[in-house]
Order: structure tokens, then C-alpha cells, then sequence
């Protein structure tokens, strides 16, 4: 075989003739001619998938790619060796100037197969990145690449979101506890006073937070000594409002239903009520109080009563001291005897009166300030014909001329034959007590037993408006 054109496939005429006269490019060996072609579409599509399947194709068509140019150049220069070799010993100007043209036709062609190859390469990576992008679409990839997402996602959030939100979480649970606190929270309060023996900047700003509560709370009870301004408790019925006096009793068995009223005015005006009467028998029911107060300034008000009764200086910074004060010095006080009371009144409206007196007398035993108390046992001992242990008892009333022991003086009087001035005795009670109306206790009623004797429609003429 002789040697061709690369271009336009022209043979050579003549051994002398280096290169195409109309190509200007140097003849090459019709056998080395390396045919430089475009791939199909198709075979782009093939060459991608077989890429895409494995990637040490990228490495070997580099190295391949590398090995050609190598290869085609080394070539081209034995063929530029060989001409000069001998064309030398003709003319040396001759060869020198074949050699220049040969190597210029040399570094065309090599251009031209370095740019197709490299249109080659750029069509077959524009193919793989397009079958890449196309892969990526279908759900087992995109599946893939989510759950790496996640995991990437869920792991920054681990290390470096996550103690942040966790750091500003606490710092708002803090804010609002300081809050609730400055509202008069007592539990707000307690839970103040734990985080104020830590040792962290959470407790100095506790500790700031209670001085200042603590102030304001001793300016509340400046006041309230200096101006007299206190809340007073207060019943009704109605329209009929009753202020007191109220007997021990009838203190005792409202602990319970003060304690859930849900006005802390209520409240607090009931606590200055039981701070009045000044029994030590309330102090156990009033400890029992004061720790389940929610409201601090109505707990603030239960610490005074307290301290009034163990001659003591409660504030309440002094919880824990308050708690431990009544763990070490609760059994030397006897709480008021309210479960008798509360059987003695069962009793009393089922007409079990002899039970009912044995209840009531109990009660009296432990309080004999307990009016109430005193008047239930009077009628009921008038029921069983204990008359003589009656007229003894309305002799204790703590209150002398107050409701319950004119209650007691109607009973004596109708069962002393004197109907007529019993049945005034009671209209003047209603009138002038109007918060009892007719059936508080069912002490002024046409229905119990204990007034069957009263002339009902004397005392209806009489509290006629």
C-alpha cells in the first residue's frame, strides 16, 4: 500500500511529494490512516449506559485517549526521522525545508483529530450527564438520595441545631416561670426558690427575681396594717349579706369549700376571717391550706395566721422552714374535730337526735366556743327529754345574745309552753338576720321535727314585707 491524503484521500504520485498540493496536509501510510468518524446516536446511548454501569470506563477511556495521542505522535515523528534520513543526503536546505512543512502538515492533522476527538468526548459526556440526570429521576435514586438527605439533614440538627433550640427552650420556660412568679404564682414562687439554691446564672437571676417579689409583698402587708384595708368574708343569700360574727364551727367546716373557690379575694378574706378568730385548733387545716394555695398573696395572708398561731415570722421565702417547722411540731395541736360535726349534722337531719347529741357533745369537748355545735345538741336534747341538760348548755354560748343563742332561747320558750313568744323569737331572727332566711341549717323551718310547735302563720304575718 502507498500513501494517501488523510482529507481528501489523494494517492501519492511520487516518493518526493510530502504532502497533498491541495490539502496542504503531509500523506500518511494508507494502513496507520486513522479513520475519524462520529458515533451515532445510538451508539452514543449504548457507550452512556455501558458508563454508567461502571465507572472504571472513565479511567480506561483516559488512559486509552492518552495512549493514542502518544502513539499517533510517535508515529508521526519516525515518519518526519525517516524522510530526513533520506532526503539527507541530497540537499540539506531541501530537507530542512521538508522537515518544516512536514511538521506543520503534522501539527494540522493532529489538530484536527485532537478537536474531533474532543467533540467525540464532549458529545459522549453530554450524553452520560443527560443519562445521569435521567437516572436520578426514577424513584429508587431519588428515594436514595433522600434518605441520605435526611440523614445528613438529621444528624446536623443533631450536632449543632438541636442544642440551640434546646438552650433557648430553657431560657423561655425560665422567662415565663419569672413571669408567673411576679404574678403572684405561688407555685411559680416555690419553684423560684428551688432554682435559687443552684449554683448556675439561672439562680442569681432567681434570687433577683424573689427580692423583688419578696419587696412588694412586704409593701402589700405595710399597707394593709397601716390603712386597715383588709378583705372581709362575707355570706349571702340573695340579697342578704352577712359579715359575722361567725362561731368556730362555722369556720371550720368551710375550710374545705373556701379552699376551692376559685376568687383568691374569697380566698384571702376567708383567711383573715379564720386569722381573727384566733383558734389554734384551725392551724392544722390552715398548713394544709397554705401548701395548696396557688395564689401567693393569699398564701402570703395564710403565713400570718400561721405565725400568729406558733408565735412565729413567716414570710413566704420561709416555705421549706414552714414545712419542717409544722413536721417537728405538728402533734402538739389538735385539729378542729370536724368529721364529728359533719356525722352530728347527718344524724340531726334524720331525726336521730339522741346520735346526734353524742356527736355534737363530742365537738363541744374539744371547742366549747363552738356555738353551732352548742345549739344542735340543745334541741336535740330538748327531742329526747334531756331538759335539764339543756338548760345547762345554753348557758355556755361563747356569742351571749348572738343568733344561735337566740335560736336555743325560742326552742326553751315553746318548750316551755310559751308558743306565741317563741314564734316572735324566730320572726325577729329572720328580719334582723336575713342571710338565714328560713331554711339555712334547717335551724328556722316548718319541716324538722324541732319546730312542730310554732304558730307558722303568725311568723309569716310577721316577716311580711
Amino acid at each position: 500500500m502507498g500513501k494517501i491524503c488523510p482529507q481528501c484521500r489523494r494517492r501519492q504520485e511520487h516518493p518526493s511529494h510530502l504532502g497533498c498540493d491541495r490539502c496542504h496536509v503531509a500523506f500518511v501510510e494508507e494502513d496507520q490512516l486513522v479513520k475519524i468518524s462520529s458515533f451515532t446516536n445510538e451508539e452514543l446511548k449504548i457507550l452512556a449506559s455501558y458508563l454508567l454501569k461502571d465507572w472504571r470506563v472513565y479511567v480506561l477511556a483516559g488512559i486509552a485517549l492518552s495512549i493514542g495521542v502518544g502513539l499517533l505522535y510517535w508515529q508521526a515523528h519516525e515518519q518526519i526521522e525517516t524522510q530526513i534520513n533520506k532526503f539527507q543526503t541530497d540537499t540539506s536546505n531541501e530537507v530542512a525545508r521538508a522537515y518544516s512543512e512536514a511538521t506543520n502538515r503534522m501539527a494540522g492533522q493532529f489538530d484536527v483529530f485532537s478537536q474531533s476527538s474532543s467533540n467525540q468526548i464532549a458529545s459522549a459526556y453530554s450524553e452520560v450527564t443527560n443519562q445521569i440526570s435521567f437516572e436520578f429521576q426514577t424513584p429508587r435514586i431519588r428515594q436514595t438520595v433522600e434518605d441520605v438527605a435526611k440523614n445528613e439533614a438529621k444528624e446536623i440538627l443533631k450536632e449543632n441545631v438541636q442544642p440551640e433550640v434546646e438552650r433557648f427552650k430553657k431560657d423561655a420556660d425560665f422567662l415565663r416561670l419569672t413571669t408567673r412568679a411576679r404574678a403572684y404564682d405561688f407555685k411559680a414562687y416555690q419553684q423560684l426558690l428551688e432554682i435559687e439554691l443552684q449554683t448556675n446564672e439561672d439562680a442569681i437571676l432567681a434570687k433577683q427575681v424573689l427580692n423583688e417579689i419578696d419587696r412588694s409583698l412586704q409593701k402589700d402587708r405595710a399597707n394593709e396594717s397601716q390603712l386597715g384595708r383588709r378583705r372581709q368574708y362575707m355570706e349571702f343569700s340573695g340579697t342578704n349579706f352577712y359579715n359575722g360574727p361567725f362561731s368556730s364551727d362555722e369556720i371550720a367546716v368551710k375550710f374545705q369549700y373556701i379552699q376551692n373557690d376559685k376568687t383568691a379575694f374569697n380566698r384571702e378574706a376567708f383567711i383573715n376571717l379564720v386569722a381573727d378568730a384566733n383558734e389554734t385548733l384551725f392551724l392544722p387545716r390552715l398548713i394544709e391550706f397554705f401548701t395548696n394555695e396557688p395564689d401567693l398573696s393569699v398564701a402570703d395572708h395564710a403565713l400570718l395566721a400561721i405565725s400568729k398561731f406558733a408565735n412565729a415570722d413567716f414570710y413566704p421565702h420561709d416555705y421549706k422552714s414552714v414545712v419542717q417547722w409544722w413536721q417537728t411540731n405538728q402533734y402538739n395541736y389538735t385539729n378542729w374535730p370536724v368529721s364529728e360535726f359533719n356525722i352530728g349534722e347527718k344524724y340531726y337531719l334524720m331525726g336521730v337526735y339522741s346520735d346526734a347529741a353524742s356527736c355534737f357533745s363530742k365537738v363541744l369537748s374539744v371547742d366549747p366556743a363552738a356555738d353551732l355545735s352548742r345549739l344542735s345538741a340543745i334541741m336535740c336534747d330538748f327531742e329526747i327529754g334531756e331538759t335539764n341538760k339543756a338548760a345547762m348548755l345554753a348557758k355556755g354560748f361563747k356569742r351571749q345574745g348572738g343568733r344561735w343563742d337566740l335560736l336555743a332561747a325560742a326552742k326553751m320558750q315553746i318548750e316551755s309552753g310559751n308558743v306565741s313568744n317563741a314564734t316572735v323569737q324566730l320572726a325577729f331572727i329572720a328580719t334582723n338576720f336575713p342571710s338565714m332566711g328560713i331554711s339555712v341549717g334547717g335551724y328556722i323551718n316548718s319541716e324538722p321535727q324541732i319546730w312542730r310547735k310554732v304558730d307558722w302563720a303568725l311568723f309569716n304575718k310577721l316577716t311580711e314585707h
